[in-house]
């Protein structure tokens, strides 16, 4: 009789032993805490789209995987080397369409002196004619002098339309570099 109730106590022990171990893998497998279960493949969840709007390589990052994060934040910067590069170049292009508009005008200043001084020197011209003419009512001087006035008062307006016309690309290329170089910076839409 002894040996019976050995054999039943053994039995129960190796049946305890094995319900715990069972129990407790059970456990493991559905009792994982922070892992994310479902049975149908289907995750409720939000999230955000976020894409550059210039291109270039990612300098650097300032966020871990699933940090929290505030509006505005920034997430990443891309290299902004070449869009400083372009704002830089826009600014001296601006700098000189003006220096090109100020040089048309300094030009037209120095084109208004020279007409006035061809009308001088065609009054001039016409006082000679007039007197030639009371003078020695010679028609040869009449027509030299006539020539000579012609021949100044074309080469005054001739100079003034020679004029360069400076180019002026407007303000929009300045501000279009300034709008990419600000977009190298990609902040976060919304809090999360």
């Amino acid at each position: 009789m002894w040996n019976f109730s050995l054999k039943r106590t053994r039995y129960d022990v190796a049946v305890a032993v094995f319900v715990v171990i069972v129990l407790g893998l059970a456990g493991l497998c559905f009792m994982q805490p922070g892992v994310e279960t479902t049975n149908d493949a289907y995750v409720d969840a939000d999230f955000s789209v976020i894409a550059p709007r210039v291109a270039g390589q990612i300098a650097s990052v300032a966020v871990e995987d699933n940090q929290t994060v505030r509006k505005g934040q920034v997430l990443a910067q891309i290299d902004d080397r070449d869009y400083r590069a372009a704002f830089v170049a826009a600014q001296a292009d601006v700098a000189m369409a003006e220096a090109e508009v100020e040089n048309a005008s300094a030009s037209i200043v120095e084109q208004q002196a020279t007409i006035d001084q061809a009308s001088a020197s065609f009054a001039a011209a016409r006082a000679n004619y007039v007197f030639a003419r009371s003078d020695f009512g010679i028609p040869i001087l009449r027509n030299m002098a006539r020539a000579a006035c012609k021949t100044r008062s074309r080469r005054a307006p001739a100079s003034v339309h020679r004029a360069p016309m400076p180019r002026w690309t407007g303000p929009a290329q300045p501000l279009s570099a300034r709008l990419n170089l600000a977009w190298t910076r990609i902040a976060a839409p919304i809090d999360g």
